[in-house]
Protein backbone atom coordinates (compact mmCIF):
# COMPACT_ATOMS: atom_id res chain seq x y z
CA UNK A 1 0.00 0.00 0.00
CA UNK A 2 1.30 3.45 -0.52
CA UNK A 3 2.03 5.93 2.15
CA UNK A 4 1.30 9.22 3.37
CA UNK A 5 3.30 11.78 1.37
CA UNK A 6 6.23 13.32 3.04
CA UNK A 7 6.61 10.26 5.91
CA UNK A 8 10.24 9.64 4.87
CA UNK A 9 12.07 12.67 6.85
CA UNK A 10 13.30 11.46 10.23
CA UNK A 11 16.87 11.14 9.97
CA UNK A 12 19.97 9.00 7.97
CA UNK A 13 18.52 5.47 9.70
CA UNK A 14 15.65 5.84 8.87
CA UNK A 15 15.85 6.29 4.96
CA UNK A 16 18.14 3.05 4.96
CA UNK A 17 16.16 0.26 3.27
CA UNK A 18 13.30 2.40 2.47
CA UNK A 19 11.44 2.43 -1.03
CA UNK A 20 8.57 4.78 -2.61
CA UNK A 21 6.89 6.86 -5.24
CA UNK A 22 7.88 10.37 -5.92
CA UNK A 23 4.96 11.51 -7.70
CA UNK A 24 6.42 15.02 -8.84
CA UNK A 25 5.34 16.87 -12.25
CA UNK A 26 6.47 20.27 -13.22
CA UNK A 27 3.52 21.62 -11.88
CA UNK A 28 4.38 20.71 -8.51
CA UNK A 29 7.42 23.20 -8.75
CA UNK A 30 10.93 23.07 -9.33
CA UNK A 31 12.10 24.03 -5.08
CA UNK A 32 11.17 20.67 -4.03
CA UNK A 33 14.19 18.93 -6.42
CA UNK A 34 17.82 19.97 -5.54
CA UNK A 35 18.53 22.43 -8.75
CA UNK A 36 21.26 20.19 -9.39
CA UNK A 37 19.45 17.58 -10.57
CA UNK A 38 16.09 19.32 -12.24
CA UNK A 39 17.47 18.69 -15.15
CA UNK A 40 17.78 15.13 -14.77
CA UNK A 41 14.03 15.12 -13.50
CA UNK A 42 12.57 16.57 -16.42
CA UNK A 43 14.07 14.50 -18.96
CA UNK A 44 13.78 11.32 -16.47
CA UNK A 45 10.73 11.70 -14.15
CA UNK A 46 10.32 9.55 -10.98
CA UNK A 47 6.05 9.23 -11.92
CA UNK A 48 4.84 5.62 -11.48
CA UNK A 49 8.79 4.45 -10.82
CA UNK A 50 9.64 3.32 -7.47
CA UNK A 51 12.08 4.80 -6.00
CA UNK A 52 15.22 3.42 -3.19
CA UNK A 53 15.99 6.10 -0.67
CA UNK A 54 19.46 5.53 -0.77
CA UNK A 55 20.53 8.75 1.60
CA UNK A 56 19.80 12.33 2.86
CA UNK A 57 21.47 15.21 2.21
CA UNK A 58 20.37 18.66 4.03
CA UNK A 59 16.86 19.02 3.50
CA UNK A 60 16.44 16.68 0.08
CA UNK A 61 16.25 12.77 0.20
CA UNK A 62 18.77 11.16 -2.08
CA UNK A 63 16.65 8.83 -4.85
CA UNK A 64 17.61 5.89 -6.89
CA UNK A 65 15.58 4.94 -9.91
CA UNK A 66 17.08 3.12 -12.78
CA UNK A 67 20.40 4.65 -13.19
CA UNK A 68 19.22 7.95 -12.03
CA UNK A 69 20.52 9.63 -8.42
CA UNK A 70 18.53 13.03 -7.42
CA UNK A 71 17.74 14.60 -4.40
CA UNK A 72 14.58 15.61 -3.46
CA UNK A 73 12.32 17.17 -0.67
CA UNK A 74 10.65 14.59 1.16
CA UNK A 75 7.48 16.08 1.08
CA UNK A 76 5.97 14.33 -1.91
CA UNK A 77 7.89 10.88 -1.56
CA UNK A 78 5.07 8.40 -0.41
CA UNK A 79 6.41 4.86 0.80
CA UNK A 80 5.84 1.74 -0.39
CA UNK A 81 7.11 -2.17 0.79
CA UNK A 82 10.30 -3.07 -0.44
CA UNK A 83 9.90 -4.89 -3.88
CA UNK A 84 11.21 -8.61 -4.45
CA UNK A 85 14.26 -7.75 -6.35
CA UNK A 86 16.06 -5.03 -6.48
CA UNK A 87 18.01 -2.97 -9.98
CA UNK A 88 20.82 -4.90 -11.20
CA UNK A 89 19.94 -7.92 -10.16
CA UNK A 90 20.11 -11.35 -12.12
CA UNK A 91 16.75 -12.90 -12.22
CA UNK A 92 14.82 -15.81 -14.15
CA UNK A 93 11.54 -15.97 -15.54
CA UNK A 94 9.33 -17.91 -14.62
CA UNK A 95 6.66 -20.36 -16.63
CA UNK A 96 4.23 -19.86 -18.06
CA UNK A 97 6.23 -16.85 -19.27
CA UNK A 98 9.15 -17.90 -21.65
CA UNK A 99 12.15 -18.80 -19.85
CA UNK A 100 14.73 -15.58 -20.59
CA UNK A 101 17.67 -14.65 -17.99
CA UNK A 102 18.21 -11.13 -17.27
CA UNK A 103 19.30 -7.56 -14.90
CA UNK A 104 16.58 -5.79 -13.41
CA UNK A 105 17.09 -2.35 -15.34
CA UNK A 106 13.71 -0.61 -13.41
CA UNK A 107 10.78 -0.67 -11.41
CA UNK A 108 7.73 0.46 -12.15
CA UNK A 109 4.80 1.19 -10.00
CA UNK A 110 1.35 -0.14 -10.79
CA UNK A 111 -1.48 2.07 -9.38
CA UNK A 112 -4.64 -0.29 -10.17
CA UNK A 113 -2.49 -3.46 -8.74
CA UNK A 114 -0.98 -1.41 -6.64
CA UNK A 115 2.85 -3.42 -7.14
CA UNK A 116 5.77 -2.87 -8.67
CA UNK A 117 6.50 -4.42 -12.08
CA UNK A 118 9.62 -5.19 -13.27
CA UNK A 119 11.61 -4.70 -16.60
CA UNK A 120 14.87 -6.09 -17.72
CA UNK A 121 17.53 -6.48 -19.49
CA UNK A 122 19.35 -9.17 -21.30
CA UNK A 123 23.21 -8.65 -22.54
CA UNK A 124 21.96 -4.94 -22.12
CA UNK A 125 19.10 -4.74 -24.37
CA UNK A 126 16.39 -3.81 -22.63
CA UNK A 127 13.05 -5.94 -23.25
CA UNK A 128 9.88 -4.26 -23.94
CA UNK A 129 7.62 -6.44 -21.53
CA UNK A 130 7.14 -6.03 -17.79
CA UNK A 131 7.10 -8.68 -15.24
CA UNK A 132 5.56 -9.37 -11.95
CA UNK A 133 7.48 -10.34 -8.58
CA UNK A 134 5.47 -14.11 -8.94
CA UNK A 135 6.82 -14.51 -12.64
CA UNK A 136 10.40 -14.08 -11.84
CA UNK A 137 12.52 -15.69 -8.99
CA UNK A 138 16.23 -15.00 -8.34
CA UNK A 139 19.67 -16.58 -10.31
CA UNK A 140 22.23 -17.51 -7.85
CA UNK A 141 25.41 -16.88 -9.11
CA UNK A 142 27.42 -19.96 -9.09
CA UNK A 143 29.87 -20.94 -5.97
CA UNK A 144 33.50 -20.91 -7.12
Amino acid sequence: MVGEPGDAHGGALRTMNRWGLYPWFRESGPDLIHPDDLAIVHAHSPYCVVCEVVGEEGQYLILRYYEHQVRCKPQLFQSVPRPAFRVGQLVRTKAPRTERTGVVRGIGWHYKRNEPAFFLAIESKPLKSRYWADELEVVLAPVQ
